[in-house]
């Protein structure tokens, strides 16, 4: 028997060993050529990534330049409309200047609406204007000559109040004269008093006390002087009173000389409507 089981047994060794074997090279000969198609397989997704990712740049860059070409295209055309667009309004420009230049070429002056409007108009005109020069004439001169009187007056009396007496502004007047209303007045007064001390009541004029005498003066003198300070303010208001009416009654025989124009004439124009 037990010989029996050694024989077994070395008989089944050699079969397991050739078993074993057996499948371990069946393993190696299958695996060999999986990993040479895994390999070639993973160089052929590699070259076909690269060729897609260089046909994608070129593409992208392809896209960019035909985007930058675009806006090239785009700029200068909006350069060239601006151009357009700047010749056109200094073309516009130029041409309104002309016409205006026309226009004011082709008005009527002052000059030749006087020499076309008739004795009337003419004579109004003229009135109008010598109203006119004689008012701007009074207003600079009165202007000037109130100054005059205001500061040379604002003098004397700064002098009267600050002398001593009487007989020294009485001297005071005597060597550098009365220039001013209130020098007038001053002088006047001490005049006539002196004159009612003098003489006293000798004429009918000078009856009363010297104080009345010299007051009566003095008042005579205020009226001389506000006379003499309102001189030409008469005509001022006289000139303002009437010379609305005077310019109306201009514009009515000018619309009136207008409206004959263009009752005569077949059409109707500025010239005829804006004439004397």
């Amino acid at each position: 028997m037990n010989l029996l089981k050694t024989i077994l047994n070395q008989i089944s060794e050699p079969a397991a060993e050739a078993t074993t074997a057996a499948p371990t090279q069946t393993a190696e000969q299958v695996t060999a050529p999986a990993a040479e198609q895994a390999a070639s397989g993973a160089e052929v997704a590699t070259q076909a990534v690269e060729q897609i990712a260089a046909e994608s740049s070129e593409q992208v860059a392809a896209g960019a330049d035909a985007a930058v070409q675009g806006v090239e295209q785009v700029a200068s055309q909006a350069a060239a409309q601006a151009d357009s667009v700047a010749s056109a309004v200094s073309q516009a420009a130029n041409e309104a200047t002309v016409q205006v230049a026309e226009q004011v070429a082709n008005q009527q002056g002052m000059l030749q609406f006087i020499e076309q409007s008739d004795m009337v108009g003419k004579s109004l005109f003229a009135i109008l204007c010598i109203m006119s020069l004689v008012t701007w004439y009074l207003i600079f001169v009165k202007s000037i000559s109130n100054k005059i009187q205001s500061m040379r007056s604002k003098r004397f009396l700064k002098r009267f109040w600050n002398a001593k007496s009487l007989d020294e502004v009485a001297a005071e007047l005597s060597t550098k004269g009365y220039n001013n209303p209130f020098a007038r007045l001053a002088h006047h007064a001490i005049k006539a008093s002196n004159y009612h001390h003098e003489y006293g009541s000798s004429r009918l004029s000078d009856v009363g006390s010297g104080a009345d005498f010299t007051i009566r003066n003095m008042r005579r003198v205020i009226d001389e002087e506000t006379a003499h300070m309102e001189n030409g303010l008469t005509v001022m208001s006289s000139i303002g009173a009437t010379s609305p009416f005077i310019g109306l009654f201009g514009t009515v025989w000018g619309v009136y000389h207008a409206l004959i124009n263009i009752g005569m004439s077949d059409g109707v124009n500025i010239n005829e409507v804006a004439g004397p």
